[in-house]
């Protein structure tokens, strides 16, 4: 529903004043254009932040990740560009009267 914590904010503010009723069902919370709750707020305002925290932690783990993997040599190009020179290996071949049986199954480096 939004980019970030103040993201969400913002969009429910906004809707709220123009008298639009916003309900999460799962959390059992509803916003109205009339008198706020603000137990409610609260709420919202703290599954905001952590779900922001949330998903920075995802993205510092990510990047550890990767460059974990980059350290040891397990980052070597994208699987498409393998794949595209496979294809292109097993179209040569099979103009050259191959067929795709055992001869596209080597192509691929498969047994």
């Amino acid at each position: 529903m939004a980019r970030n914590a103040e993201d969400l904010l913002r969009l429910v503010r906004e809707l709220t004043e123009r008298g639009v009723a916003v309900e999460f069902v799962k959390n059992k919370l509803t916003f109205t254009g009339g008198a706020s709750d603000p137990m409610a707020t609260l709420m919202l305002t703290m599954l905001a932040g952590f779900a922001a925290f949330e998903r920075d932690l995802i993205r510092e783990r990510l990047r550890e990740a990767i460059s974990l993997a980059k350290g040891e040599g397990g980052l070597q190009g994208s699987q498409a560009c393998t794949e595209a020179r496979g294809s292109q290996r097993a179209t040569r071949a099979s103009a050259r009267g191959h067929s795709e049986g055992r001869s596209g199954s080597r192509l691929w480096n498969q047994p």
